[in-house]
């Protein structure tokens, strides 16, 4: 659990990307990203976003602007996130097989400096009918091409933008996002991992750009962990999540509350002991029922923790123009048992208040 000086002093971590690139250097061969069949090492991770983060230099983005990273879930995405905080960029994640009207409101509030897109992202690009912008194809290091080489990438201040995210709320799923500074994105990363600790094999069963998505994520990277998502032929449906707890032999699993009750039936119909990797089950998008989370001790007993992510509240959104700010309180809320319609049985709630560098733990 969460402790008062863990959390109190958060403020003084590094911003995720130094930590991942840390971690590059300790874990080299073990695999960071594994979509589907497509899977990268941390020794490739580091070398693709450095070269990411260098294109992006050499074009002259830097502090305080915003890159938008259209692609579908895949280690080209994850590449782009860490190469645009390199650069000392802020990204705002944008999944390529979103809507029409979501895409074109990553693309358009603000305007992001420029655009780091897969091959499927390129596609969906010329279709928006957007004012064109700078766009780097980033399908592999190999493929990469302009000015970029031993360009100097900056350091990052705990103030500095680092990602716009999407709130889980319904209002939030055309907005421009919430932008979060370096300073709360590594404090929610920590309490993330406070209270999901370990080095995970993290299936991510949630678009890269929500909230809880982008938080699990760095968790899972910076703890040297393995993070799998669903690609575009395996649906994130509850047959394919068991399918996919057994193959990798998944510790953690991050969905939404709703998936997490077919993925209980799915699993209840195929055998639990499917799950048997299976030690922690982080679910958001509203309180955890009492039906469902009686299911859950029912069939996977005190062996697998289950852990409500609470929404960020109150989201401050992303005015046009305004890279600097403001930022999301990006709460990481979460009763370590959920509450499942209960406050008398809330175990420990952790929250992020709004001032950057202050939280409190509350039992």
């Amino acid at each position: 659990m969460p402790t008062r000086e863990h959390v109190d002093t958060v403020g003084a971590r590094p911003p995720v990307h130094e930590v991942v690139a840390a971690v590059c250097g300790r874990v080299p061969a073990r695999t960071a990203v594994r979509v589907g069949g497509d899977a990268v090492t941390y020794r490739e991770l580091d070398r693709w976003a450095t070269w990411i983060a260098r294109w992006l230099a050499g074009a002259g983005v830097g502090r305080g602007d915003r890159v938008c990273v259209l692609a579908e879930p895949s280690p080209t995405a994850v590449a782009a996130m860490l190469g645009v905080l390199r650069a000392g960029a802020a990204y705002a994640g944008a999944d390529a097989s979103a809507p029409r009207p979501v895409l074109k409101a990553a693309l358009s509030a603000p305007a992001p400096r420029c655009v780091v897109a897969s091959r499927v992202g390129l596609r969906r690009l010329t279709g928006l009918g957007l004012p064109p912008l700078p766009t780097v194809a980033a399908e592999g290091p190999g493929a990469l091409r302009g000015p970029a080489g031993a360009v100097p990438l900056p350091r990052n201040a705990p103030g500095d933008p680092a990602c716009v995210v999407r709130p889980t709320t319904p209002e939030g799923s055309a907005s421009g996002g919430n932008l979060l500074t370096h300073a709360r994105l590594s404090a929610a990363t920590a309490a993330y991992r406070a209270l999901c600790p370990g080095s995970p094999v993290l299936l991510l069963a949630a678009p890269l750009a929500r909230d809880f998505a982008v938080v699990g994520l760095w968790a899972a990277l910076t703890a040297g962990g393995r993070l799998i998502m669903t690609d575009d032929h395996e649906a994130p449906g509850p047959d394919a999540l068991t399918r996919l707890v057994e193959r990798h032999r998944v510790t953690q699993l991050t969905c939404p509350a709703n998936l997490f009750a077919d993925f209980l039936e799915a699993a209840a119909r195929s055998g639990p002991q499917r799950l048997r990797t299976l030690d922690t089950v982080t679910v958001w998008g509203g309180a955890i029922p009492p039906s469902l989370f009686t299911r859950h001790r029912r069939l996977l007993g005190d062996a697998v923790k289950l852990v409500e992510l609470n929404d960020p509240v109150p989201p401050v959104p992303v005015k046009p123009h305004e890279h600097g700010g403001p930022e999301a309180p990006a709460a990481v809320g979460p009763d370590a048992r959920g509450r499942f319609g209960r406050p008398d049985a809330v175990v420990h709630r952790l929250v992020l208040p709004s001032p950057p560098h202050r939280s409190e733990v509350r039992a």
